[in-house]
């Protein structure tokens, strides 16, 4: 947009079914088919970007709340081409020059707010105010998904790394002073007294705990702090026989049994997972199932 070159913005607003493109994906075409971002992909996607073209070629406005059902005998006007039983509703907007600004705002990192999207474009608000026109779409931006890794061991190393990739912004706590593999972590990190963890990580629907410290009395304290947090997950690692004493060690100091309920433990999505980075990407699939259901 900065060069002066026509771009088109598409979000998938809702989806339903097996539909390729779930609720949120994002898409972005300039004028000669560069593109940046998916809405599903296959043959959906290239008729879409094909038909933009034309409009992106004219420089006419053009704005779309597009229904595609991925089904054989779904009605011609609305068939995506793809038979994987779902449905999905895309709205494409080719931005204008007065948008950049939204634009601009949606680049900087320090910006919190909402992203709408509706018949009259592109907008940006910072907060949840009511709103005087029709929107498709909205989504609140700049409050990051984070998941603090308890314990920078092997483990702690290895989840960082393989979070990286996965849009979470992290943070690793170890209690150690000059640890091997805590050194060796690519993301922010600090030394702390584990019974200060309480005060450290927020509570929230975009905040997620996993503890992966190296013995009983760390994770049984570091569940304690967190275990009142109201956090989107919550994980412990350790064999079945350990996290029975650490619950029993909670119950005796007063937490409610329903709050343990709550704990994913032993942490991760059972995959016969022996080395760190397999425990790593066990943890990781189970972040990421949690973070993509409903709230």
């Amino acid at each position: 947009m900065k060069a002066g070159r026509p771009t088109a913005l598409l979000v998938v607003t809702q989806s339903s079914g097996s539909a390729p493109g779930k609720t949120g994906f994002k898409m972005a075409i300039t004028l000669g088919q560069s593109s940046f971002g998916t809405i599903g992909g296959g043959i959906m996607e290239h008729r879409l970007v094909e038909r933009l073209q034309e409009h992106l070629t004219k420089g006419e406005p053009f704005t779309q709340h597009l229904e595609q059902v991925h089904h054989e005998n779904a009605p011609a006007d609305i068939q995506s081409g793809m038979i994987c039983a779902g449905k999905q509703w895309i709205a494409i907007h080719i931005l204008r020059p007065q948008e950049q600004w939204v634009v601009n705002r949606l680049a900087d990192d320090r910006t919190r707010g909402q992203i709408l999207l509706g018949p009259e474009g592109l907008a940006f608000q910072e907060a949840d105010e009511p709103l005087s026109w029709e929107t498709w779409y909205k989504e609140s931006v700049g409050i990051p998904d984070t998941v603090s890794i308890i314990g920078g061991g092997h483990v702690g190393l290895a989840l960082s790394r393989a979070l990286t990739l996965l849009d979470f912004q992290l943070h690793v706590y170890d209690h150690r002073q000059n640890l091997d593999t805590l050194a060796r972590v690519n993301c922010p990190k600090t030394v702390v007294d584990y019974h200060e963890l309480g005060s450290l990580i927020p509570g929230g629907p975009h905040s997620y705990a996993v503890i992966v410290t190296t013995g009983f009395l760390s994770d049984a304290e570091a569940l304690y702090q967190l275990i009142g947090k109201n956090l989107r997950y919550l994980g412990l690692m350790g064999s079945a026989a350990k996290i029975k004493r650490i619950f029993q060690n909670l119950k005796e100091r007063g937490v409610a049994g329903e709050l343990l309920d709550d704990v994913r433990a032993p942490v991760g999505i059972p995959i016969y997972n022996k080395t760190p980075a397999e425990i790593a990407v066990s943890i990781a699939a189970e972040l990421i199932m949690r973070r993509n259901k409903d709230p």
